[in-house]
């Protein structure tokens, strides 16, 4: 739970980051969405068990 959390805040400080570099800036709430929304499924990808 922690190492979602901490996902979550690095993806959300990321996407803020990115965006104020972009010439065409994005909602602030829809960066926050995506980047809550990805934290589980990077997280699951990085921690599933290896199936051949």
């Amino acid at each position: 739970m922690l190492a979602l959390a901490g996902l979550a805040l690095v993806l959300v400080v990321a996407a803020l980051s990115i965006n104020k570099l972009l010439p065409r800036r994005a909602p602030t709430w829809l960066l926050i969405v995506v980047a809550l929304a990805l934290a589980p499924v990077i997280l699951y990808v990085v921690t599933r068990p290896y199936s051949a």
